[in-house]
């Protein structure tokens, strides 16, 4: 008796083990990640006619996602904290929608994605106006190894506009919307003039009429730069006596009196003008493929380290001089008067609102810091 008894509380345990063991095919995993974030839906550009605009909105973490699981599209009305209509838009990670007015109308407009019916996520308000104005992109000239010169047309303009090119190192027309402003006088043909550009690259441009309320755009072009400026070891680098050789110039310059480009950490175009880190590089880029100069100049030279800077500025005296021509500083001997000179630049002011984001200034190209052995 006892033993069938044994027998039988061994296999309802043997049971209730094989029961839940069979279940377990059967259990879900709660994915408590959200599957977007605040910054994940982006209210883009919009192209405007005098009588509707196509806007233009994208979002970034449905990767995979059917289209079934979530709605696109734009939030608009005429008062900026009240966008009381509503329009569906078409597409995935990029979508678009049209929406209708009259001539010199301002429409405002915010991008928003819908999962499932429940959660919504909303891009920042933008503005339009809906106007007869006409921004025509040219093409580029006088093409070099760090310079280009782009052209503008404009018909049906204000006067008190603002008008130039975008220029990004990056296609896709959000992105090269999105670019770096050159600007210029608003009049019906226009150039401006690009430097610090890297050799043998491709950068995106587009020609912009900012009216205020809104932004007309021309076509996105493209054009890439020359390869014909060779990085020379011999003459290109100065000896200060340290523990590495120092260029005479800056990346996206070709001699001493140019200022070269402004470069985020691991940009390897110099337009890119994301605010978010993530854009960015986050570790030790030292001749990897996101060392600026390393790629730039063919393996010839290096990205500085944080040492070798540190050993430049703490063993060399530090002056601010101006002049509109540099001194020979090619002898590979150290002397007393040996120096090395780098050219005064300014930041490129990115933590504004699109519409004012733009190249705050161009450098003075006269103002020198120069470094010598003491």
């Amino acid at each position: 008796m006892k033993t069938k008894i044994y027998l039988g509380i061994l296999s309802l345990v043997m049971g209730l083990t094989l029961g839940l063991s069979s279940c377990s095919d059967d259990d879900y995993a709660i994915n408590t990640t959200p599957l977007l974030t605040d910054s994940s839906v982006v209210t883009g550009s919009a192209d405007v006619t005098p009588t509707s605009a196509t806007l233009h909105g994208t979002v970034s973490g449905l990767e995979g996602q059917s289209s079934s699981a979530y709605v696109t599209g734009f939030n608009y009305g005429a008062v900026e904290d009240m966008l009381s209509e509503k329009v569906t838009a078409t597409g995935g990670e990029e979508f678009t929608a049209t929406v209708t007015g009259s001539l010199n109308q301002t429409i405002y407009y915010q991008a928003y994605v819908t999962l499932q019916g429940k959660v919504t996520y909303k891009g920042e308000v933008k503005s339009l106006v809906l106007t007869n104005a006409r921004a025509a992109t040219g093409d580029a000239t006088q093409i070099g190894a760090n310079k280009a010169t782009l052209a503008g047309s404009l018909t049906d303009f204000p006067t008190d506009a603002e008008s130039g090119i975008m220029v990004s190192g990056v296609e896709g027309t959000e992105i090269v919307r999105a670019g770096v402003r050159i600007a210029t006088d608003p009049k019906g043909s226009y150039t401006v003039n690009v430097e610090g550009l890297l050799p043998n690259t491709t950068y995106y441009y587009v020609a912009y009429l900012d009216l205020g309320a809104g932004v007309v755009y021309g076509e996105e072009k493209s054009f890439t730069t020359t390869n014909d400026h060779v990085f020379d070891l011999d003459n290109d680098l100065v000896d200060l006596g340290l523990s590495t050789k120092w260029a005479k110039y800056n990346v996206g310059a070709t001699s001493e009196t140019e200022i070269g480009g402004l470069f985020g950490f691991g940009d390897m175009t110099g337009f890119n003008t994301s605010i978010d880190p993530a854009n960015f590089a986050s570790a030790d880029i030292y001749k990897t493929a996101n060392d600026l100069v390393f790629s730039a100049f063919e393996g010839k030279a290096t990205m500085p380290t944080i040492a070798e800077f540190e050993e430049l500025f703490a063993l060399c005296t530090k002056e601010w001089i101006e002049m509109e021509a540099l001194p020979d500083i090619s002898s590979p001997v150290p002397t007393e008067t040996l120096s090395s000179c780098l050219p005064q630049v300014r930041a490129r002011k990115l933590l504004l609102p699109e519409s004012e984001r733009k190249v705050i200034t161009f450098p003075v190209q006269s103002m020198f810091l120069i470094l010598s052995l003491p």
